[in-house]
């Protein structure tokens, strides 16, 4: 069962964010912010008592499903 999150960064303050440094979002998730203003998601991982920082990739929105035009919509009705 996944850990539940305490403090974590509501999509305002990711948007909002904007001095360089690291916000922390809690179970070793952060978001490293550089002096140019390039965003990188950071994971942080203990093996044997070594700590590793890993880059994680941007998350994928799922594409949203192309409206079809009035002509397509009514096609159907030409083929029973």
């Amino acid at each position: 069962m996944p850990r539940p999150v305490r403090n974590a960064l509501t999509v305002a303050q990711v948007r909002c964010a904007s001095n360089p440094g690291v916000l922390v979002h809690g179970n070793g998730l952060m978001l490293r912010i550089r002096r140019a203003g390039a965003r990188s998601r950071i994971q942080r991982i203990v093996i044997h008592r070594n700590r590793h920082d890993v880059r994680r990739p941007r998350p994928r929105h799922p594409q949203r499903p192309r409206v079809r035009s009035s002509d397509n919509q009514n096609a159907h009705r030409f083929y029973r």
